[in-house]
């Protein structure tokens, strides 16, 4: 597991047991995740709503929205690389 993407702040290991309910809002992590779930739903937005690109299918759809509720801290690793 990449700690770096869940810490908040270099205090992090004098002061884990105390900022751990932050990092699942505030850490690298939870902004990389925040980002990837904004973008699927404005990619989704685009096809829907505004009709700039083809309408997706709904096993497209099922798996973008699945890919956003399941954003892992793998793929955090991923895009961050």
């Amino acid at each position: 597991m990449n700690e770096e993407l869940l810490a908040l702040t270099p205090l992090d290991g004098r002061y884990a047991r105390e900022t751990a309910p932050l990092r699942e809002f505030f850490s690298e992590f939870a902004y990389i995740r925040g980002r990837a779930r904004l973008e699927i739903a404005y990619l989704i937005a685009l096809s829907k709503d505004a009709g700039l690109i083809r309408p997706f299918s709904q096993d497209e759809l099922d798996f973008l929205n699945k890919l956003s509720a399941d954003f892992s801290l793998e793929d955090a690793e991923q895009i961050k690389d």
